[in-house]
């Protein structure tokens, strides 16, 4: 049971991670920003009732069908904006994943690896799966 108490001046930081994520402009400032926010997770224990406390990014549960080794979770470099631009260069625009990683570091300056790319494509796939579906039942 908790005692509801403000943990904030006993909770420390035990672990962080990066996000890259792009914003689109709009009619007034057009254009494209990339953002890189540092998220981190906190811990500690409630001086009143002992209670350990520990944040942590949310992970959905494994998939053992046809997703299986694709995890979906918080804790990742590429956040959604990001990876809808990634998946449209990579499907409508039919662009390779060694040209997307060239046009990244040319426009941005982001210098990401095949291998991180390829996994947000494959989050990605595994999150638009319900709605597929559910296109193809409609």
């Amino acid at each position: 049971m908790a005692c509801n108490r403000d943990l904030s001046n006993v909770e420390k930081a035990y672990t962080g991670f990066y996000q890259v994520d792009i914003e689109f402009g709009s009619t007034d400032a057009p254009g494209l920003t990339m953002t890189n926010t540092h998220l981190r997770d906190y811990a500690g224990d409630c001086p009143g009732c002992g209670l350990h406390n520990q944040t942590e990014p949310h992970r959905a549960p494994p998939d053992r069908g046809h997703w299986d080794n694709v995890g979906m979770t918080e804790w990742r470099l590429i956040v959604p904006s990001l990876a809808s631009m990634l998946v449209y260069m990579a499907y409508n625009m039919r662009i390779t994943r060694r040209l997307i990683r060239l046009y990244l570091d040319d426009f941005f300056g982001l210098q990401l690896c095949t291998g991180s790319i390829n996994k947000s494509l494959r989050e990605s796939a595994r999150a638009m799966a319900p709605v597929e579906q559910q296109i193809v039942e409609d």
